[in-house]
């Protein structure tokens, strides 16, 4: 499945909106219309024959739940719609937009520095592979590594692997997403850090 097909599925996910006065049945507008007519006849009868602050109070109770129940009903509405279009983005990611990145080509680079550097703040958009690992258990650490002739250097939340025999060279792979997918963010995906099984860190803070 190429981008355009991807997206166009991505887009039309996860739109279900949730208003106010659309959250209502046409039988719930004649009861709510209905219960606020009789309440309020029911609370000028007591004003008109009953002079004490009981009547006073009940007219507020009354007046209270003709606000608050099609509020609570909207409230109720609203949290099912939201249920319904978290529920479809999961669905198109776990289908078609983890899959496309996965397919992605895989680039390789040579590490030459890597530090452990568990003081340094790192926003959301630049954990490596959000999504596939739970970021709780993630290291903070800064890499530096050779692309096309360029040294580059990330700090980003990831966690090495000591995959390599003894004497290989730490390298990293990873899957660009270079444009923004519906629900999201264009970036590295799938990032990670590969180290002889008995590497040791020169530089941890």
């Amino acid at each position: 499945m190429n981008y355009e097909e991807v997206v166009k599925i991505g887009d039309s996910v996860g739109l279900h909106e949730s208003h106010f006065l659309a959250s209502f049945t046409w039988w719930q507008y004649v009861l709510y219309i209905g219960l606020f007519i009789v309440l309020s006849i029911i609370c000028l009868w007591i004003g008109e024959n009953f002079e004490f602050i009981g009547a006073l109070g009940l007219a507020v109770l009354f007046s209270v739940m003709v606000i608050f129940l099609p509020i609570i009903n909207a409230a109720s509405k609203h949290s099912v719609v939201n249920e319904k279009n978290n529920k479809e983005i999961a669905e198109y990611k776990n289908k078609y937009g983890d899959n496309y990145i996965n397919d992605l080509p895989v680039t390789k680079a040579e590490v030459f520095y890597i530090k452990i550097d568990a003081e340094a703040e790192v926003s959301g958009s630049l954990i490596f592979g959000t999504g596939s690992i739970n970021s709780n258990l993630l290291t903070t650490m800064t890499v530096s590594y050779k692309l096309n002739g360029n040294g580059i250097t990330e700090t980003a939340k990831t966690t090495p692997n000591f995959d390599l025999v003894k004497g290989d060279t730490p390298y990293i792979t990873y899957q660009e997403l270079k444009k923004d997918l519906p629900h999201y963010q264009h970036g590295k995906y799938n990032f990670q850090i590969h180290l002889p099984e008995n590497y040791s860190f020169t530089d941890i803070k």
